[in-house]
């Protein structure tokens, strides 16, 4: 996210080859994307750019073990 750090360097660069890493912004917009919506991870549309759903899900995963979520609850308050 910006320069504040609120969120986690995007998971592991590719040494080994796969696909890139998603961009956190794409990441969080896919992730705000099927919490608002309520569709199912699996059914994030590809169109969107932000990686599959299960791309999406585990940034959200990895963001909250992280303390990501609680931190930016606490900024918007």
């Amino acid at each position: 996210m910006g320069s504040g750090g609120a969120a986690p360097a995007a998971t592991k660069a590719a040494t080994k080859g796969g696909r890139p890493p998603v961009d956190d912004r794409k990441a969080l917009t896919g992730i705000l994307f099927v919490l608002r919506s309520g569709i199912p991870w699996e059914m994030l549309p590809q169109e969107m750019g932000c990686g599959c759903g299960l791309t999406c899900w585990r940034r959200l995963r990895d963001w909250q073990a992280a303390g990501v979520w609680a931190r930016l609850h606490r900024g918007a308050a």
